[in-house]
């Protein structure tokens, strides 16, 4: 019986240690996968090889084959643009191709799709940039400091780079730019200061300075020379600021639009802000996919119509049906009727994008908008440009309103992303790439004061709301926008773009 009991005791504990010996291993191996991700990676090569360039280029391609939903937008001529520039890179690039200059590319390759949505992370590297800040102000460039102030206040408007016309160098900046945003002097002037990519474009020679030709108001000339700054990451701002515009108007700057859903105070702020005779709201630079804020700015609708449009996004078998993410979309039986849809077998199902009703408000909306308003905030222009008792002023917006598909190129360690969803007006008319026009069209990086800015809207409502600057002739704006802004050097060199 002892004996017994000793074997099956032995037995057990055999049994317990095989069990621990397994333990063990699936604990190892969790902890080296773990691993993989908490080491940290490899710093980015300054230059990849032909055959590195080549493997990202495929990647590339197969990821906007599958997911691009600007690509199924006149395909065939696209693919074969797209076909035809890798291929002329094969032969620029026989050897090798620096980090920088394959990374700027990249974003001229995928610019073929004519997406708004197309770019690339916040780990890009540009390489040296200006040491002046452009900015544009009717038919001229101000040089200004990284404080906005004039670098030469003799001198404050530059006409030459490296002894090339400044226009030269705008076309430069025009390949790097997606869609209409193109012919927006403000996203040229983001890449005006990315000298070292632009002499690359040009066919100019690399070197740590840079001549510039600065000019007086009366024509004088004054040529200077100076260092390139190293590249540095852009700075994300997350702004939300409220102050009185005269005595019955708020002016409410906003960045990130998720906050309004996320920020309790935040959304309470702004409905109480909304009470005010007239609210100017300036998202020019907003960003972010939440529909709490239009489902708030409702409140200046005309009327309880939910249906505000159409989306529809690139079918792939990594994609759920929730894939564009917000309860604004709801799955539709039918969209709308679009002629010579030939690309509708590349899509999945309908969706249609609705705004919940809400009480209204007596007041009046001025919405600035311009280049820098992307995702939900080109549905809110677009919606506010339907409404009576709101105005948009500021420039055209780009029609990027598509969900983002992201992919990271291995080897040269950078993120891209474009569009794989398309956005779609009532009436079936596309959004997406199209974008929405102002009312009133005033560059993005003027300033607006007050007294300006009321005048650019016009007097306040009558009580039946309705808005008279929607009617006014192309004279009585061209006025407005005059008082609206002080267009003088000195104040526009004082003034920060947000």
């Amino acid at each position: 019986m002892t004996a017994h009991s000793t074997g099956n005791a032995d037995s057990n504990l055999a049994h317990v240690e095989a069990i621990l010996a397994v333990l063990v291993i699936i604990i190892t191996l969790s902890a080296m996968r773990l691993s993989l991700f908490l080491w940290p990676e490899e710093a980015r090569a300054s230059v990849l090889t032909a055959r590195e360039m080549r493997q990202d280029l495929y990647l590339l391609r197969r990821e906007l084959d599958a997911h691009s939903a600007f690509l199924t937008l006149d395909e065939a001529s696209k693919s074969a643009q797209i076909d035809a520039y890798i291929k002329a890179m094969a032969s620029r690039y026989p050897d090798q191709i620096p980090s920088t200059i394959f990374g700027a590319e990249v974003l001229k390759i995928m610019n073929i799709l004519q997406d708004p949505g197309t770019g690339t992370g916040p780990e890009a590297e540009f390489g040296q940039r200006l040491p002046i800040v452009p900015r544009a102000l009717d038919d001229r460039w101000l040089a200004l400091d990284d404080s906005l102030n004039a670098w030469d206040e003799d001198h404050p408007f530059i006409s030459h780079i490296d002894d090339v016309p400044l226009s030269r160098w705008q076309e430069a900046t025009q390949a790097f730019l997606p869609g209409s945003s193109k012919y927006s002097l403000t996203s040229q002037a983001q890449w005006l200061r990315r000298i070292a990519l632009l002499r690359h474009e040009l066919g100019l020679s690399a070197k740590p300075s840079v001549t510039l030709t600065l000019t007086s108001l009366e024509g004088q000339v004054r040529r200077v020379t100076l260092q390139l700054l190293p590249d540095e990451p852009p700075v994300t701002e997350n702004l939300f600021s409220i102050k009185p515009l005269g005595e019955k108007a708020n002016l409410i700057t906003l960045t990130n639009i998720d906050e309004i859903e996320h920020n309790r105070s935040h959304q309470k702020q702004f409905q109480q802000a909304m009470a005010a005779d007239l609210l100017v709201l300036d998202l020019r630079a907003a960003q972010g996919e939440s529909p709490a804020l239009l489902t708030i700015l409702g409140a200046y609708a005309d009327s309880d119509d939910p249906l505000i449009g159409f989306a529809r996004y690139r079918a792939s078998a990594s994609k759920r049906n929730d894939y564009l993410g917000t309860d604004a979309y709801r799955a539709a039986d039918s969209g709308p009727t679009l002629a010579g849809d030939d690309a509708h077998v590349r899509f999945g199902q309908w969706f249609v994008r609705s705004q919940p009703k809400g009480p209204k408000v007596t007041g009046r909306l001025a919405v600035i908008a311009g280049p820098g308003c992307r995702q939900e905030c080109e549905w809110i222009v677009h919606s506010a440009k339907q409404w009576q008792r709101a105005i948009i002023i500021g420039e055209d917006t780009m029609g990027d309103l598509g969900k983002l598909h992201r992919l990271r190129l291995p080897n040269l360690k950078q993120e891209f992303f474009f569009s794989s969803s398309l956005a779609y007006a009532r009436d079936g008319s596309l959004i997406s790439g199209a974008g929405t026009s102002p009312d009133i069209w005033v560059p993005g990086q003027e300033a607006f004061d007050a007294e300006g800015l009321l005048a650019l809207i016009g007097e306040l409502p009558s009580s039946d709301g309705a808005l008279e600057a929607k009617t006014q002739d192309s004279d009585e704006n061209a006025a407005a926008q005059e008082a609206a802004s002080d267009t003088s050097p000195a104040a526009s060199a004082n003034t920060a773009q947000r």
